[in-house]
């Protein structure tokens, strides 16, 4: 069995060089510890992105949001979130800060080899339609870059 060192968000850094190095070692993934199984690569990825994202912008850390559409529920709590107001397709996150001419940026996580489902893809198109920026994320270097790119402008 394969096993390969888990990437867990830094613990509570005493101070902002002891923030940076943390939120280093954690990308480049130096916890001592390892996972039994593959898997859950889009979750590892987007705990990335948001332990980040919290660091790099704490006045916004509370307008990035993750909605948990996926996951295993029975018949019963899935109709009970369908008629709550749940929408297959919904990205991961979304950032509610309107920039550049956009409402909000919504990010959809991947894998470098992971596909939209066809309801992901109906769900960008219709909110591009409205004036929604939204971005298939495949790397945590492609998150922070989008990030960047959509809040600070440059010049």
């Amino acid at each position: 069995m394969m096993k390969y060192r888990v990437i867990k968000p830094p613990s509570q850094p005493r101070g902002s060089q002891e923030a940076l190095r943390l939120l280093e070692e954690w990308e480049r993934g130096v916890t001592g510890k390892t996972r039994k199984r593959q898997g859950h690569a889009e979750d590892d990825l987007q705990m990335q992105c948001v332990s980040w994202f919290r660091l790099q912008f704490p006045q916004l850390a509370r307008l990035l949001h993750h909605s948990p559409n996926g996951g295993r529920r029975d018949a019963r709590e899935g109709a009970r979130f369908k008629q709550m107001g749940t929408q297959a397709g919904f990205p991961d996150l979304i950032l509610l800060v309107a920039a550049k001419g956009y409402h909000a940026l919504l990010l959809e996580l991947k894998t470098r080899t992971g596909r939209q489902q066809d309801s992901q893809k109906d769900y960008q198109k219709r909110v591009e339609e409205q004036g929604y920026r939204y971005v298939v994320i495949r790397s945590f270097d492609q998150f922070r870059e989008t990030i960047k790119d959509y809040l600070i402008v440059s010049g």
